[in-house]
């Protein structure tokens, strides 16, 4: 839920931002279809897919993609330290005895 939160955030902050002088990333003509967009630029910036990249005009727009990296950042090299904390612990116990053993569970 915290993720989920962060990302609305950050699709808030940049839509707010960046939304009135940059017709190149919200060309509509309607607040809600630039708020949809930007919402889904933030969601697709964190998991990665589609080769769409922001282009903010301003400096606060430019801080806050930049936050937005960090977090993203932060929040999978957390979850990858999580898994492999997970998998090394199993494998202390006697668990975990080869890569295929550990892929199946």
């Amino acid at each position: 839920i915290g993720i989920l939160f962060s990302l609305v955030y950050a699709g808030l902050t940049m839509w707010i931002v960046e939304g009135w002088t940059n017709d190149e990333d919200y060309p509509h003509d309607t607040n809600t279809k630039n708020f949809m967009s930007s919402l889904f630029y933030s969601f697709q910036s964190f998991f990665g897919n589609g080769d769409y990249r922001w282009n903010p005009h301003t400096l606060p727009g430019r801080l806050a993609l930049t936050a937005l990296g960090v977090f993203t950042l932060i929040v999978l090299t957390t979850y990858t330290g999580m898994v492999t904390t997970i998998l090394l612990r199993r494998e202390d116990s006697g668990q975990i005895r080869s890569l295929t053993m550990a892929m199946q569970q």
